[in-house]
Parts: C-alpha cells; structure tokens; sequence
C-alpha cells in the first residue's frame, strides 16, 4: 500500500515538473494570396469602350473621362475653334449669295423664284443673257442641257462689268463655303485623332500599371524581383 502511495507521488510530480517547463505553440498559418501575371488577367473592357467611344463622340471627351485633363482641353479648343468657322463660313455665304441674288435682280432684270436653283444663278453669272444661254444646246444639239424657258427665268445684264461684278460676289461666296468645307473635314479628322490618341494611351497605361522591384531577404539572404501592378 505504502508502495503504490509512492509510486502515484512521482508520477504527479513528474507531471508537474513537465507542466512548468513545457509549452504548446500555435502559429496562425499566414495567408497569402498569389498571381499568375503570365495569365491574362480578365477586364471589364466597358471603361475603354466608354473612353473610345467619347473621343469619337465629342474629341476629349474620353480623355477627360481617362482622367488627362490636359489632352481633353486641347481636343475641345479644336472643336470649339472648328465649330466657329463652319457657323461663320455658312452664314458669311449665305449672305453673300443673297447679295449676289439681289444684284442680278436689280442688274440683270431676273426675278428669280421656282425653278431659280444654284445652276441657274451659275449660268446667270456665266453668260450675258438667257437668251445666248439658250443658244448653246441648240448649237450643240444636246437635249440634257436645261433651257431657261419661264418668264421669272429670263435675264439680261445692263453691262459685261456688272455680270462680272457679280461673279466676283459668287467667287467669295464659294470660298467660304470651301473653307467650310476644310473645317468640316478637320473636325472628321479630329476625332480620328482623338480616337487613336485615346487607344495609345490605354495600351501605355496597362503597360505602366506593372512595376518591378528588386527584392533581399535578410534571413534566408536570397534576392529576387517583385513584380506588382494595380488593381
């Protein structure tokens, strides 16, 4: 009895002594998460469908939208500026062909009205009179020539200065209407511009958003490269 009283003293005892000395770590295992930069990594492409899709639109818009405010400013000047020349040149035209019209009717003796196109007001500035007009498809016996039959179609110039005078009126007329057409063209070409300008830079900031760094770790004293890149 004595015996096994003992025999259970040292085993608590041991047991005590193991308590005292030994411990339990528990380490949380840390979580990572890892990227396969060789993977294409799948984009909502609707923001650059929106940045594209603005530049052709409006030039600058999708710039703006991209966030280059600078670029935007430059995009919408040119428009602006562009716009401008066209309202001016249209309406300088405009005015100076009313001019021209009015000047026939007061030099010419036309009246005008239905059937008085932009042909008709060409031919009145080209020949002295409808009836030497009419004239030529007789002589060269071609039918698809118009004849200015009607009486608000007929005209005849005072003088050889006044038809030229009104030619001269024509003529800048015409060249506003060219310029018109410059401006139209460069606002085409605006947004072709733009719409290039904008993919180049969506292509060059994907490119730019992966950086890589040089990388020492001290314990294992191994060096690599970090890669990173925005998300």
């Amino acid at each position: 009895m004595c015996y096994k009283s003992w025999f259970f003293a040292c085993i608590l005892i041991a047991l005590g002594a193991l308590s005292s000395t030994a411990q339990i770590i528990i380490e949380s295992e840390p979580t990572t998460d890892s990227v396969n930069l060789f993977v294409p990594r799948k984009e909502s492409k609707m923001p650059q469908i929106y940045a594209l899709g603005g530049s052709i639109l409006l030039p600058g818009l999708g710039h703006y939208y991209m966030g280059k405010p600078e670029h935007a400013f430059g995009y919408f000047i040119t428009e602006a500026v562009s716009i401008g020349a066209i309202v001016f040149c249209n309406q300088s035209a405009n005015g100076l062909e009313n001019d021209a019209h009015g000047y026939a009717q007061t030099w010419a003796h036309t009246s005008g009205g239905p059937g008085a196109d932009k042909a008709f007001w060409t031919q009145v500035g080209r020949y002295g009179s409808s009836v030497e007009y009419n004239r030529i498809p007789e002589y060269n016996r071609d039918e698809t020539m118009k004849k200015y039959t009607e009486d608000n179609l007929q005209w005849s110039w005072d003088a050889d200065s006044l038809r030229k005078e009104y030619g001269k009126i024509i003529e800048r007329a015409t060249s506003y209407r060219v310029v018109s057409n410059v401006f139209l063209a460069a606002m085409v070409l605006d947004r072709v511009i733009a719409f290039i300008d904008a993919r180049y830079a969506i292509n060059r900031g994907a490119l730019s958003a992966l950086s890589v760094k040089p990388t020492l770790d001290p314990i294992s004293g191994s060096a690599g490269l970090s890669y990173s890149t925005e998300f």
